[in-house]
């Protein structure tokens, strides 16, 4: 999750230097610089990512899921060996931070510390599993069938389990790194404004499926 501002956009005020107190406003060159780099992502786009824009979006919200997870595992991790040191755990501490960790091998880790429970676990594997499949895109004359519990990925049923997994997830990760939240998956309201149902009887649903 981000967590600085953009310094070359909008009028920043200069905080050091010579031109303290001053308004700081993207250079000309920049500028150049953004239209040439957003042309060439746009380019490569066309020709690598799937050709749907509810494809590309898809595949933007697995990477982005997928990172959210990586953050609070990382926290995890790092938190257990704080308190427990040892010679194995920081070996691991130096692997995340030199980013030399799968996303598989942190919440395997998780799995074997019986921080996680199976259902999470598949929540997991499942998010690594679609993640790979739409990054690591394969040309085709046809729209590749992705499925989520066993139902079409590019769905709204899909897309509503995925978020309510995905956020309660979360708030069982967020529990034991002990990072509060400064918003949650699912966008306050959001789900009561579109009649998803009681979110708890989903998830419910969600594990009786996975045979949980």
């Amino acid at each position: 999750m981000r967590n600085y501002k953009s310094k070359r956009f909008g009028s920043h005020e200069v905080k050091k230097g010579k031109f303290k107190g001053s308004l700081h406003i993207s250079t000309e060159s920049y500028q150049k610089y953004i239209g040439e780099i957003c042309y060439l992502t746009y380019y490569l786009d066309r020709r690598m990512l799937p050709a749907d824009p509810e494809e590309v979006s898809m595949t933007r919200i697995l990477i982005n899921l997928t990172n959210i997870f990586d953050n609070e595992m990382e926290l995890i991790i790092k938190k257990h060996y704080k308190k427990n040191p040892s010679k194995k755990g920081d070996k691991l501490v130096k692997k995340i931070k030199e980013g030399f960790v799968s996303f598989k091998e942190k919440f395997t880790w998780l799995s074997s510390h019986k921080l996680i429970d199976n259902v999470q676990y598949d929540i997991m594997e499942d998010l690594r599993v679609l993640r790979n499949k739409h990054t690591h895109y394969r040309f085709s004359s046809k729209r590749p069938k992705f499925k989520y519990l066993n139902y079409p990925l590019m769905t709204k049923k899909s897309l509503r389990n995925i978020f309510i997994d995905c956020n309660f997830l979360l708030k069982h990760l967020e529990k034991i790194s002990g990072k509060r939240a400064e918003w949650q998956i699912i966008p306050p309201g959001y789900a009561d404004e579109l009649n998803w149902g009681n979110l708890k009887d989903v998830y419910k649903e969600n594990m009786k499926i996975r045979g949980k």
